[in-house]
């Protein structure tokens, strides 16, 4: 070995040591990982994984295959979702309802130039809502939250809440059990994006901690917890904004779309390609310990679903 490639071994051996040291908190590791304390399934657009076996199915076949977001009720009958020639841009959008086993779709709203998005089932599976967002000049203008009744026969109506507020967008809108309110994240004209939370005719509107900026947030299952994806990084609350806790700390990767665990344990999120070069991938974080799952190659928005107990009764 000339002296030449020793330094070069030298130094990559230094930067090596180094990069040991100082690697953040978090670390995306793509190793297997024993799966059968992971109950339910992953779902992203028409997809869904079973977290236990790892075999993956389309879950529906819609018309139109360019679906960009979608919601498999919690009693597992229905998936709600939207369809959209391209997401933040002025396009026809498009909210549509087909039942689990794979029947006729029925278009439910769209065919103007509103983007579909955030879709989210009451505790129920009665109803869901969904946002409608308008844009002009390649910027957002407003947005109109609605919700449907899917009983026969179907009724949809518009919540009051973001005109009664005076707020230009609304998303992630995540119900609490009784399903008569919700938090989300909202903007106003002259300022960024906060947390809230308010019923659902508008009433009770309350600021849920401080984190402007806030867009991505998940509501546990027993409505006590939030988890928001903020500088990055994720963090958990409880749903009054206090109790914060920052469960990951992966500084380069940033960790979006986070979805809590059927049972509380996890929250799933999506890591987004940053300084060490990772594909997008779908990850979970024990809200306990951190340890840091590494679940599926790829999936928008995923929800984490759960055979309910009572389905059958």
């Amino acid at each position: 070995m000339d002296d030449r490639t020793k330094t070069k071994f030298i130094k990559l051996i230094l930067m090596l040591v180094v990069g040991m040291v100082f690697l953040p908190t978090t670390v995306h590791a793509r190793g297997r990982f024993r799966r059968d304390y992971l109950q339910g399934k992953l779902i992203w657009s028409m997809w869904e994984v079973d977290l236990r076996t790892g075999k993956q199915r389309v879950m529906a076949k819609p018309q139109n295959p360019k679906v960009t977001y979608a919601r498999l009720s919690p009693d597992g009958k229905f998936v709600a979702y939207s369809i959209q020639e391209e997401m933040g841009q002025p396009t026809e959008g498009y909210v549509c309802l087909i039942p689990y086993d794979g029947a006729k779709e029925e278009i439910i709203y769209g065919g103007l130039n509103y983007e579909i998005s955030d879709i989210s089932w009451l505790p129920d599976s009665k109803a869901f809502s969904f946002v409608a967002t308008e844009w002009r000049d390649k910027r957002i203008n407003s947005s109109i939250l609605y919700i449907v009744q899917v009983g026969q026969p179907r009724r949809m109506e518009e919540l009051p809440v973001v005109k009664k507020h005076g707020f230009q967008h609304i998303g992630f809108v995540n119900w609490l059990p009784k399903g008569n309110e919700f938090v989300f994240t909202a903007t106003k004209r002259d300022g960024r994006s906060q947390i809230f939370r308010c019923r659902s005719d508008g009433s009770n509107l309350a600021q849920v901690g401080n984190f402007p900026g806030a867009s991505d947030i998940s509501l546990s299952s027993d409505g006590e917890k939030i988890a928001l994806s903020w500088k990055r990084d994720l963090l958990i609350m409880d749903v009054n904004g206090i109790n914060i806790k920052q469960i990951t700390n992966s500084q380069k990767v940033a960790e979006w779309f986070p979805y809590w665990s059927p049972d509380g344990k996890w929250v799933l999120y999506v890591a987004r390609t940053g300084f060490y070069n990772l594909p997008k991938g779908v990850y979970c974080v024990n809200v306990e310990d951190g340890t840091i799952r590494y679940l599926y190659k790829y999936g928008f928005i995923p929800q984490w679903w759960a055979e309910p107990v009572n389905k059958n009764k």
